[in-house]
């Protein structure tokens, strides 16, 4: 089986591209792109290959993939009749992008309101050490198949609100287990009486409002791992109780959900003032038709786990005495026992069909709740944090 390319950059990338680029992982590569076609250089080790490859944009479109960051290992020269096409990004520089120290950072491809920056160079190299000592999460392998990674969220006490330091925590978890050549699913769970209540609001009424940054400066959103395309597929096991806000965007993150009966899922920030900022404005349509997304986007409303499945919100239900984990296990299971390379191309091809440029769609979101999370977010919270200090 040829060894996959972690999907981080999906939306940049046309089905040929990732194909070009998963045939090159040890090699540098030169490449020089024209209005028609892109001719590839690659050496490795031991050969050295050159090739032409024919990238296809859709003629109703003027968008074309792009290149979130620049690299002294790739040369591009494009046409002044070609002047939307981005440079693409050669495995090389993706690897090493994954790799750096520096991945929350600028040193990358930026993009704002038209105007473009590249930086000339990529940031020192330093080994991205996996982290195994969380404090707000734990992340284990199902015992019964080391497939399995289950990434839990454990802040019971405020019903698994993510502040900073989590979100920090699930965007490390979920890299490594995109990095781990043994994981398969990944199970996203908070319990069997909760999912996760959105961002905490308590730490933002205090000032502590979690990162948010452009989509063109990292990869990282809010809530964690909500800006990131993976290659293997993440399901999400809700308990009873609140999928909302910010974790209804978590939810929709994944590529699968089962809940039960009595799970709660609602844009209940609706009433405080704080944007959906984690792809919800982008991942909700898609999932349910415009017209479902904008009853739950725009009125807040709570809907239980039964109307969710009836919506298609999710994939499974199961009952309330029922163990949610239990269940995301059996699917994991069968996800486990088919080949995997087919299956992890045909869920990028999906993604690639429904989000591209993703990137783009998650820069227009961030810039939408820019103004929100400046004039009444803050107000909201302080609103939300007393609230529950009389309680």
């Amino acid at each position: 089986m040829s060894k996959l390319v972690p999907a981080f950059f999906l939306p940049h990338h046309s089905h040929s591209q990732r194909k070009d680029l998963s045939e090159k992982e040890e090699g540098k590569a030169t490449t020089t792109t024209t209005a028609g076609a892109t001719t590839t250089t690659t050496t490795t080790r031991n050969c050295t290959t050159s090739r032409d490859v024919r990238v296809h944009s859709d003629p109703m479109s003027n968008s074309s993939p792009t290149n979130p960051i620049s690299s002294t290992t790739a040369t591009t020269t494009t046409t002044s009749d070609d002047h939307h096409t981005k440079k693409h990004m050669n495995m090389q520089e993706n690897s090493a992008f994954l790799e750096s120290e520096d991945i929350f950072t600028s040193h990358r491809h930026k993009k704002y309101h038209g105007s473009h920056h590249h930086t000339n160079s990529l940031p020192k190299q330093h080994p991205l050490a996996p982290k195994t000592n969380f404090r707000h999460i734990i992340v284990s392998q199902c015992p019964e198949e080391k497939g399995i990674t289950i990434i839990r969220i454990n802040r019971p006490h405020v019903k698994n609100a993510v502040h900073r330091p989590c979100a920090d925590e699930l965007f490390q978890a979920f890299y490594n287990f995109e990095k781990d050549e043994t994981a398969l699913v990944a199970i996203l769970y908070g319990g069997e009486d909760m999912f996760c209540s959105g961002a905490d609001l308590k730490e933002v009424a205090k000032g502590n409002m979690n990162q948010v940054e452009s989509a063109y400066e990292t990869l990282k959103g809010p809530m964690g791992p909500t800006r990131m395309v993976l290659s293997k597929p993440v399901i999400a096991a809700i308990g009873s109780g609140y999928c909302c806000a910010g974790g209804l965007e978590l939810a929709a993150w994944c590529d699968l959900r089962v809940c039960k009966k009595n799970s709660i899922f609602g844009v209940l920030c609706r009433r405080f003032g704080v944007p959906l900022i984690d792809g919800g404005t982008i991942r909700l349509p898609a999932l349910l038709g415009l017209s479902r997304a904008m009853d739950l986007i725009l009125t807040g409303r709570e809907i239980d786990g039964c109307e969710a499945y009836n919506i298609g919100l999710a994939n499974r239900l199961v009952s309330e005495n029922d163990n949610v984990l239990e269940e995301a296990t059996k699917l994991a299971k069968q996800l486990c026992t088919f080949p995997q390379l087919c299956m992890r191309h045909d869920k990028l091809s999906a993604y690639d069909s429904v989000y591209s440029p993703l990137r783009a769609k998650l820069q227009k979101e961030y810039e939408y709740g820019l103004a929100p999370l400046n004039m009444e977010t803050l107000q909201g919270a302080r609103k939300f944090s007393e609230r529950q200090s009389k309680l």
